[in-house]
């Protein structure tokens, strides 16, 4: 009977603490506690981790813990205080001071060196510009282990998430000092249903993380294999970017549309784009003047252009059309006006149309690969890389006048297709359009020298 009166399993009070994670004592360093009231500090409730008593001192006077998991919140309110304090005692504190940025600053600091690292994180940490110091902060600390991108919707936030592991690194160690960093990529489709656990088994890859780091950029490619990950390194060495060659900007704000035309009003762009597609909409116009609060010049709303519909395609395809007309668009569209002349602009429109291009967005660039809305925003638009043409070269201007030829027979094709009365007649011209469209996906390969087992690569990844 004597088991009766021992404990079954050993006691946890030691171990579940209640507290501030991320906010010590020393936050009321200077500040008068007088003038602190009860229900702020029972809101605060700081947490002191080396604490012996009350908190893990002894545990990280040994070197830290084994293992740190968790779910952080995203966007979590922080008063002025509060961010102050964040930016004086964590690196990843920039911007906006996402408090999932912070946990993972934290998380770091409370590792042993080997110990392991887990936690779900926004998955735009990956590449977003604005999350560019909390992952320099990762490869300071970190050998990345796993990354496993989440299908839009496992959480009924619908959020984009992706789970991290990684092992801690020793002190003055960091990935760019590693020869070889594999780690374990699980990346779904879109719309993806996760139902058992070997749904990660299926899609599951490898890569070399430590190629990641090298060089001025510091995006974690992790959808990408170190096949795909060759391909994009092979055009990101191309040499320019669409920004070199265009000049790119989006529509004014805010767009509000009238029925009618007031005097010195401008047309309104109220229709939409597909590729090598544009519907004009109902008549709109809209009062364009300097006293707009983000107002561009005309010059991007009149002649020979290029329109780039910020929105994705179901079908994950950048989406851009020729225009020439006088209207104003709003800031869901990007203007891309030519600015070396020697350039035909649909040139320009192959490209960005192209199965490659595409390709390469949802590859570098974890917003692209969202479920509900995925967008390619202006700095996103001006780096992709851009093909230049010698045009002193007949061979490489003979490519760039084909580019042109097959462009303007997809922009042809498509305003037949609008025009099409019979089922017949849509079959015959959408065949057309296929074929021509194959031919501009094979020329733009051409362009960029790929091989064809990088071919093979991007081909497979889009299908």
């Amino acid at each position: 009977m004597r088991i009766l009166h021992e404990r079954a399993l050993p006691d946890l009070a030691g171990n579940i603490k209640c507290g501030n994670s991320l906010i010590g004592p020393d936050f009321f360093n200077g500040r008068q506690l007088s003038l602190l009231d009860d229900d702020e500090r029972y809101r605060i409730n700081v947490f002191d981790w080396r604490d012996r008593k009350h908190g893990f001192g002894s545990i990280l006077a040994t070197g830290g813990f084994d293992a740190v998991i968790g779910n952080p919140p995203y966007g979590a309110f922080a008063d002025e205080h509060q961010v102050k304090y964040y930016r004086k005692n964590f690196e990843s504190a920039t911007g906006s001071c996402d408090s999932f940025a912070i946990f993972v600053d934290q998380g770091s600091l409370l590792l042993r060196p080997g110990g392991i690292f887990g936690m779900i994180l926004q998955s735009a940490f990956v590449s977003s510009p604005s999350m560019s110091r909390l992952r320099e902060v990762m490869i300071s600390r970190f050998r990345p282990l796993a990354f496993a991108s989440l299908p839009y919707d496992v959480f009924a936030a619908y959020v984009d998430t992706v789970i991290v592991v990684a092992e801690r690194l020793r002190k003055n160690q960091s990935l760019r000092d590693l020869r070889r960093a594999i780690v374990s990529l699980s990346a779904f489709p879109p719309r993806f249903q996760v139902r058992t656990a070997t749904d990660f088994l299926a899609v599951e890859k490898t890569a070399d993380a430590a190629k990641w780091v090298r060089g001025a950029r510091n995006e974690f490619l992790v959808t990408l294999s170190d096949a795909e990950r060759r391909v994009v390194d092979k055009l990101n060495g191309i040499g320019a970017k669409f920004s070199d060659i265009a000049d790119i900007q989006r529509g004014v704000t805010p767009f509000q549309t009238l029925a009618t035309r007031p005097p010195g009003a401008w047309q309104a762009f109220n229709g939409t784009v597909r590729r090598y597609k544009l519907r004009i909409g109902r008549a709109a116009f809209i009062r364009y003047d300097d006293s707009l609060a983000e107002y561009k010049p005309p010059r991007y709303f009149t002649g020979p252009r290029l329109l780039l519909r910020e929105l994705v395609s179901r079908q994950f395809r950048l989406q851009a059309v020729y225009v020439d007309g006088k209207f104003v668009t709003n800031k869901s569209m990007q203007s891309l006006l030519v600015v070396v002349s020697d350039y035909n602009p649909l040139y320009l429109l192959g490209l960005l149309n192209s199965r490659l291009l595409s390709w390469y967005f949802l590859a570098v660039h974890s917003v692209a690969r969202r479920d509900d809305f995925p967008k390619i925003v202006l700095k996103q638009s001006r780096e992709l890389p851009f093909r230049t043409i010698a045009f002193n070269s007949r061979k490489d201007k003979a490519r760039h006048d084909r580019m042109v030829e097959l462009v303007e027979a997809m922009l042809s094709l498509n305003e037949n297709l609008s025009a099409a009365r019979t089922p017949h007649d849509k079959t015959v011209i959408e065949r057309q359009i296929s074929a021509t469209d194959r031919q501009i996906d094979h020329l733009v390969y051409d362009l960029y020298g790929l091989t064809d087992e990088e071919i093979a690569v991007v081909d497979e990844a889009v299908r």
